[in-house]
């Protein structure tokens, strides 16, 4: 830090406390203790054995265990302060995507974000997300220190309003698309021809956590979009995940593309972006009678274009 701080800042303010243990950290933590019980145990998940790197895998890694848990499971580790210190990294910034559109107004800056509160996958008391909790907690008039970041590549609707979009986006993954929204909006109430926006968005239930609702059946009503929904909560709906929504409007997103439209897929890139990737290609092999290389040849040339572009998470 270079100045004096006390413990309670450095602890809140500076340090990354939530990462999972790593099989270096456990072996420090198995260095420090004299306690004949305590040591066999870490140990168990850091042995050069399959044995171990699965135990490890399954009861730290998968369950995302951080250093901090350990200590308070084995209190007989007598871990230095300054070794503590050592193991855990700097706060790392969070990006937050902008939701908003400069045309609606250059000086005020919409985030979306999903508070995250849930109990620990530990099974021990409750994990709480580091920023989402620091924004939830901030009143009016508060100061809030950040900066704008340009993604690289970029992440942003084309340069000619009248270029169709395709927007793929549940959850707060709907963040950028709302800004690219927005500005359809903005233009089109100035009287700027824009082309039609496909908008997927999906939920699990429409009346919990469908974000920007109103917004967007104004924008559909308006005839700048047309919105699809998936809801995984709802039994009657006909889709549960975006990915069906896209099956379901197989037709509407082919000639889409095929008119040139641009497509966008932003939220988490673990399940949703494969399973978007994978009804794209299914729709491709549909209207072509192609093959699945054919079909990701297809997507891999839209990507190249800048026409096929993703802001996914993991």
């Amino acid at each position: 830090m270079g100045v004096p701080v006390t413990a309670e800042l450095l602890l809140t303010q500076f340090l990354e406390l939530q990462d999972v243990a790593t099989r270096a950290h456990i072996r420090t933590l198995a260095d420090h203790t004299p306690c004949t019980w305590t040591r066999p145990q870490l140990e168990a998940y850091t042995a050069d054995t399959e044995e171990a790197e699965r135990r490890y895998r399954t009861e730290i890694l998968e369950k995302r265990v951080p250093v901090l848990t350990l200590l308070e499971r084995f209190p007989a580790v007598e871990l230095p302060p300054a070794d503590f210190l050592d193991m855990m990294g700097p706060i790392r910034p969070r990006f937050y995507s902008i939701s908003s559109s400069p045309l609606a107004d250059p000086r005020h800056v919409r985030l979306t974000v999903g508070l995250v509160e849930s109990p620990a996958l530990s099974g021990e008391g409750e994990h709480r997300g580091l920023c989402s909790q620091y924004l939830g907690r901030l009143e009016p008039g508060d100061v809030l220190y950040g900066y704008v970041r340009v993604p690289s590549p970029t992440f942003a609707p084309p340069a000619d309003p009248t270029t169709p979009l395709v927007l793929i986006g549940p959850g707060t993954g709907i963040a950028p698309l709302r800004g690219f929204l927005e500005e359809r909006a903005r233009q089109h109430a100035g009287g700027t021809e824009v082309g039609m926006s496909q908008v997927f968005v999906g939920c699990r239930h429409p009346e919990h956590d469908w974000f920007y609702r109103e917004e967007m059946q104004t924008w559909e009503e308006s005839g700048i979009a047309r919105v699809h929904t998936a809801f995984s909560a709802l039994p009657d709906h006909p889709a549960r995940f975006v990915q069906n929504a896209i099956a379901a409007a197989a037709d509407t997103v082919w000639d889409a593309l095929d008119n040139g439209a641009y497509l966008f897929v932003c939220g988490d890139g673990r399940r949703m972006a494969p399973a978007v990737r994978e009804a794209l290609a299914a729709i491709h092999r549909a209207h072509t009678g192609s093959d699945d290389a054919a079909a990701q040849e297809w997507l891999a040339r839209l990507e190249a274009d800048g026409r096929y572009q993703q802001d996914v998470f993991a």
